[in-house]
């Protein structure tokens, strides 16, 4: 049940691209690059929005030295933990409180990054917090897109989804 090593998600993440290389993109002629003007503007757009988002989110994480109250010690507890036995079962004379009651996908996450970056558990908290606190507006747009049915609508959408403060 000790499954949670960083390399096993490598293996898995990898296997549909290598799956397409090896597969289905073996004549230059299976492989072909067309990206409208249109939207190749609009992707620009929202890779500054994104961009911009995602540096305010880390200088706001980094511009405090610790973590801010007892959730984020608790979330990183439960990380360094799954970090540390690659897994998120829990004895039950260990009681992590985020860990087994709740959803126990961002710990876990986090510690797996945390395998990779051992160093310190506060930077992975912070970092990985906001990159993926960031990467939702690039989901909202291609969610947005299709929705709405418009890529101008689906942008200004992600613009006021980004400027919104309770974001």
């Amino acid at each position: 049940t000790r499954l949670l090593y960083w390399y096993i998600f490598l293996i898995i993440a990898l296997i549909a691209p290598a799956y397409d290389i090896f597969f289905k993109f073996k004549s230059k002629d299976n492989f072909v690059f067309d990206f409208p003007k249109r939207e190749l503007k609009m992707y620009i757009i929202l890779g500054l929005i994104f961009l911009t988002f995602f540096t305010v989110y880390l200088k706001g994480a980094f511009s405090f030295p610790t973590l801010e109250d007892d959730d984020p010690w608790m979330h990183a507890v439960a990380a360094k933990y799954v970090s540390l036995e690659h897994t998120y079962i829990q004895p039950f004379n260990l009681p992590i409180i985020t860990l087994e009651p709740y959803p126990p996908f961002y710990s876990v996450i986090m510690g797996v990054i945390h395998q990779t970056h051992p160093e310190s558990i506060q930077w992975v908290l912070k970092f990985f917090n906001a990159l993926l606190v960031s990467l939702g507006l690039p989901l909202a747009y291609l969610w947005l897109r299709r929705f709405m049915g418009s890529d101008k609508l689906a942008i200004i959408a992600v613009f006021l989804l980004a400027v919104t403060p309770c974001f």
